[in-house]
């Protein structure tokens, strides 16, 4: 697998966005990420106002916070706190 650089804790970061779904996907299903932090993500990739970059970054995001200690549900922006986001950035 392609790396574009190291974690702090070592972990390679995927360089394709399609590497970076797939670890986000290992994650859950290897019991790191839960089941409502991942229905979260889902809703929030899923979400119809997330263009294409914007959903890449978030996961590659999402995978720098599990990097970071880890992903608990009340850490994980909703769809509508994400949409509220993109709406401040993209102005």
């Amino acid at each position: 697998m392609e790396t574009a650089n190291r974690s702090p804790q070592g972990t390679p970061h995927p360089a394709t966005p399609t590497a970076a779904i797939a670890t986000l996907l290992s994650r859950y299903l290897t019991g790191e990420i839960g089941e409502r932090v991942w229905n979260r993500i889902m809703k929030t990739i899923d979400f119809s106002g997330m263009s294409a970059y914007e959903r890449q970054a978030y996961v590659r995001f999402m995978n720098d916070m599990a990097d970071d200690g880890g992903l608990q549900l009340r850490t994980v922006p909703q769809p509508a706190e994400m949409s509220s986001i993109l709406q401040d950035i993209r102005f």
